[in-house]
């Protein structure tokens, strides 16, 4: 009986220590794996982040001034991700 006692303590506390990590961890998990596939070109890992039908919008103005609207598909940011460059931006880490 005793070891019945001490094995189902131990499979207890193994389990509480795998359901450590809470949603703020997991998201900073998920930027950091974006930043480390950008940082090193890693268009598999950069595509692992977000979802097949995911775009990218940005607002930007033109030279007169009018606020224009850009989207870019999933696999048009994976392939620049990808492509080869020889800078490294400076990227802020969440540890």
């Amino acid at each position: 009986m005793k070891k019945v006692f001490i094995l189902s303590l131990c499979i207890f506390l193994t389990s509480e220590l795998f359901a450590q990590q809470t949603p703020a961890d997991s998201i900073k998990q998920a930027i950091n794996t974006l930043f480390d596939a950008m940082r090193t070109g890693d268009s598999s890992l950069f595509r692992s982040i977000f979802t097949r039908d995911m775009i990218k919008q940005r607002v930007s103005n033109d030279k007169n001034g009018k606020v224009i609207l850009s989207t870019e598909s999933a696999d048009d940011l994976v392939k620049r991700i990808g492509a080869p460059h020889t800078a490294i931006a400076g990227l802020m880490f969440f540890r």
